[in-house]
């Protein structure tokens, strides 16, 4: 049977039609094409759909009981990602109301549905969990194409940590997520059932460093046993076991076995094996936190204690559920320089191997940022590069200093790390567009774009981002 494109959409068209109207239109194909000075006087050249967004937000601002509220988000010169905040402070019926909305704007065009897609991860961070779950199921209303499995992918990114991907998982019910037959939602019933598992199991304690060569043997039994139950678990659940999250914390639990005999048990002293343990189990707590292989190079350096501590800490400036629905890197590893870099390198990310490399360089400075190393700013900032949060983040931008924070929602921010990596984003108020766009004119003075030049005393690379509409200026003397 064929099913018609209208059919398709059908249960859209019916929720729009029961939904009250929340000063925008009630259908996909009334966006308007014309934008509204409240939604858009700051920027006309603003997407059918974000025009459209805005303008359910503008509404739902107006309609505040508190007057503070009302003032701060009824602005149209308020960034749209930061427009989203009001969700927070919106009823569930006006939140619903502006999901289902938008979500169905993604069906009118590429345009559109690029803007929802980009954007779903981080206006579906403030809905509740029933609520998201109530997207989710309307998408997966059959028949299921490529683009709803997308959108049903951005309102399980919008989850702050593994456990709301597994209560968001719960209330949808696994059996009809992988009733789909889609890799990326059997990846979510997989770090629901599997992953949360295998998280919660304890690890060996650390043996005293005066304990008895038998109880550091002791330990290190305990160490592999605990391996080999987590390997268990992983390959118990036959249906999920084809899944890229099951494949990888497969991978990454044989090579700790295999690294527990090489490294550990293969020291010539007791008190090189308790050494070596000691470093090992804090290295796997990593690796089964986050599902990704924290490795070294045989002839190499391997990650010190202190180094183990920074990437931990790296990692936890993330939002964990961000993390687990992005595709990104499948292993981290220390090197002495990395692939095609030099001395001065301090870490890459190879996009064919999945694997960021992390250099010496790295690791010599000692506080390079306010509160941070350099070895933890690096380490974030080619994670980013992995999950392509840094090529797609540049809009979130700090309104009083015009620093651009690299993280893809206000919610990962990492303090000082823009302008440590060199990036700064210019006010609108400082510049206009000339040559078609092929130069700009910047605080009174003509620069060319996308070539170093010496503006205020400093050499900069200036770019315009198509996407987020500003003016950004990349110091090409940062080491990153």
């Amino acid at each position: 049977m064929e099913v018609s494109q209208d059919n398709i959409h059908s249960s859209y068209e019916a929720q729009r039609a029961e939904l009250s109207d929340l000063s925008g239109p009630s259908k996909a194909s009334d966006l308007p094409s014309e934008h509204s000075d409240l939604a858009n006087s700051s920027n006309p050249a603003l997407s059918r759909a974000e025009t459209f967004a805005r303008r359910l937000l503008f509404s739902i601002a107006e309609r505040s009981e508190f007057p503070d509220i009302k003032k701060r988000f009824n602005d149209s010169s308020v960034e749209t990602q930061n427009l989203f905040e009001i969700l927070r402070y919106a009823s569930e019926h006006h939140r619903m109301d502006f999901g289902r909305k938008v979500i169905a704007a993604a069906f009118q065009d590429k345009e559109s549905e690029e803007f929802v897609l980009s954007q779903l991860t981080k206006f579906t961070y403030f809905f509740g969990i029933r609520e998201r779950a109530r997207l989710v199921d309307n998408l997966l209303e059959r028949p299921v194409d490529r683009r709803k499995i997308k959108l049903a992918n951005g309102i399980f990114g919008g989850c702050r940590d593994l456990a709301e991907i597994s209560a968001l998982v719960e209330e949808v019910g696994p059996r009809k997520l992988l009733r789909t037959n889609r890799n990326s939602l059997r990846d979510f019933v997989t770090l629901s059932e599997i992953i949360t598992e295998v998280r919660a199991l304890p690890y060996p304690a650390i043996p005293a460093s005066h304990s008895s060569p038998s109880a550091i043997n002791a330990a290190i039994q305990e160490t592999r046993s605990t391996l080999n139950e987590r390997l268990r678990i992983v390959q118990r659940h036959k249906n999920l076991a084809k899944s890229e999250v099951a494949h990888q914390w497969k991978s990454i639990l044989k090579a700790d076995l295999r690294e527990l005999r090489r490294d550990v048990e293969s020291q010539d002293t007791p008190s090189k094996q308790r050494t070596a343990l000691e470093r090992f189990i804090k290295k796997i707590e990593i690796e089964h936190r986050w599902g990704i292989r924290v490795a070294a190079s045989s002839k190499g350096p391997n990650w010190s204690k202190r180094e183990l501590g920074e990437l931990r800490a790296a990692l936890e400036s993330l939002q964990e559920g961000s993390w687990f629905s992005s595709p990104g890197p499948v292993e981290i590893r220390r090197v002495k320089t990395p692939p095609q870099g030099d001395s001065r390198t301090c870490g890459l990310y190879d996009q064919g191997k999945l694997c960021v490399y992390i250099g010496d360089r790295a690791t010599k400075g000692d506080r390079d940022f306010v509160k941070h190393s350099l070895l933890r700013g690096t380490i974030v900032h080619e994670i980013y590069h992995a999950l392509g949060w840094g090529d797609s983040s540049k809009e979130i931008v700090d309104p009083v200093t015009g620093k651009v924070h690299w993280c893809q929602s206000p919610y990962l921010d990492f303090k000082g790390f823009a302008q440590k990596f060199g990036w700064t984003a210019f006010h609108s108020s400082r510049y206009k567009l000339t040559d078609g766009n092929q130069a700009v004119m910047l605080d009174g003075n003509r620069y060319p774009l996308n070539r170093p030049i010496q503006h205020q005393g400093q050499q900069l690379t200036l770019i315009y981002g198509e996407d987020e509409k500003m003016l950004f200026g990349y110091r090409p003397t940062a080491r990153f």
